[in-house]
């Protein structure tokens, strides 16, 4: 009987070895699209400056896009204003996506922290070669197409104490600029100098984004909290275009603005869950806002200087996979991420993006964090020993590097208390 059995189950998993090698990968990828085909988005492309969906690679991208809630590095100001008042590091960073055929995305970001004050910047750049030609296959013209974005950060965290991590909030201003060439005129066949200004496009945005940070269900010890939520509303603004036509400028199609609700949750120390939702607005006519996306990931620290992160995202109706490394060198950070894009094409298109950071240094804070924490401890061997005059000395110096230091606080309130208790006693003794 077992030998029947064992011979039953070798012949099923026999059979779907067989059928799985007869696959083709045409049929794979038919498969996979005929799946996510009730998720196609009617209004997909309506919008200009698209290059603000594409990711500059690094961190997020490797994690679905799923970095609303995550936010832990400069990539945050493309999907999160609120979060350079929480960053550890001041970092600067370049960026390297290699998009799809020839056009590629770079990205220069700078991002710094003082207290509670967090601030950044970045330029970013999508160009893609251009050349036309004739009925001859002579080329007429050539040049590139490109999109140029510039933004400003700023972020605060109020509230921000030792068990609640504050509430951050924060807003980037951007303008993006599309650069078109000029091409021939069909009617003269002669390059139209103005052609490629009249399509060309400036616009001007602004980005508001939320962080709020706590602990829940946290099975490992440490002053960071395990858990973020992210809610950030990107892209809201308007563009121009018709420059150096006879009818003047005009407003341009749609931004792709949008509204990122996300969350990361960090149960043991090397292991974390991000997810991401978004909702595309048309702000010109919002009847015609695209579909929901999704996205979703997982980072697993395996060394100090070591990290694997993989993701899932889905915008209209094909997914991406994404898969990246993260490793230290030296003060460098460097990212490593393959995409398999079902998106863009009738064949899947493998996409790599690179990164790499440099941490220029915390300011100080880990260092005035084990200064408070020493402060602390000496505070509570002067309190266990009734020095309660000396414990409250140490604890408000504590305060004075740290005020929302709250374990501090609390002890100086029990501390006093003591004090208070002790002298009423020796006023009950004195009448006596």
């Amino acid at each position: 009987m077992r030998k029947n059995k064992f011979l039953l189950i070798t012949f099923i998993l026999f059979s779907l070895i067989k059928s799985l090698a007869s696959l083709e990968y045409s049929d794979i990828y038919a498969d996979v699209s005929e799946f996510f085909s009730v998720f196609i988005d009617p209004n997909e492309g309506l919008t200009s400056f698209r290059s603000l969906l594409i990711p500059s690679g690094g961190r997020p991208e490797a994690l679905g896009n799923a970095y609303t809630g995550m936010a832990n590095d400069l990539s945050y100001i493309e999907y999160n204003p609120a979060a350079s008042a929480v960053l550890d590091e001041t970092e600067i960073g370049v960026f390297h996506n290699a998009w799809i055929l020839d056009t590629n995305v770079e990205s220069f970001v700078f991002t710094s922290r003082k207290r509670n004050l967090g601030w950044g910047a970045q330029i970013k750049a999508l160009y893609l070669p251009f050349t036309e030609y004739d009925l001859f296959g002579n080329s007429v013209s050539a040049g590139y197409y490109s999109e140029t974005i510039a933004a400003i950060n700023l972020a605060y965290n109020f509230f921000a104490g030792y068990t609640f991590k504050g509430l951050a909030v924060g807003t980037s201003l951007k303008t993006a600029f599309r650069s078109v060439p000029d091409y021939v005129n069909s009617e003269t066949d002669q390059i139209d100098k103005n052609a490629g200004l009249g399509q060309s496009g400036l616009a001007f945005m602004a980005d508001l984004g939320f962080l709020f940070r706590f602990n829940a269900f946290k099975f490992y010890s440490s002053r960071e909290a395990n858990m973020q939520v992210g809610l950030s509303f990107m892209h809201f603004g308007a563009g121009i275009t018709g420059f150096a036509q006879a009818d003047g400028v005009f407003l341009d199609d749609p931004l792709p603005s949008k509204i990122n609700l996300g969350f990361s949750y960090k149960p043991i120390r090397p292991l974390t869950f991000v997810a991401d939702i978004s909702q595309p607005l048309n702000l010109q006519s919002i009847g015609e806002s695209g579909l929901l996306s999704f996205g979703g990931g997982m980072a697993l620290q395996i060394t100090p200087f070591f990290a694997v992160h993989s993701g899932f995202f889905l915008s209209g109706g094909n997914p991406r996979f994404s898969l990246g490394s993260e490793f230290m060198l030296f003060s460098y950070l460097a990212n490593v991420n393959y995409t398999l894009d079902l998106t863009s094409s009738i064949n899947p298109i493998s996409r790599f993006s690179l990164a790499l950071k440099m941490n220029l240094g915390d300011k100080g804070r880990k260092s005035d964090a084990e200064k408070v924490d020493e402060l602390y401890v000496k505070g509570l061997e002067a309190y266990y020993l009734l020095h309660l005059e000396e414990a409250i000395r140490l604890w408000e110096e504590a305060l004075e590097i740290d005020p929302g230091f709250d374990p501090a606080i609390i002890a100086i309130k029990a501390a006093q208390a003591t004090i208070d208790i002790q002298e009423k006693i020796r006023d009950i003794q004195k009448l006596e």
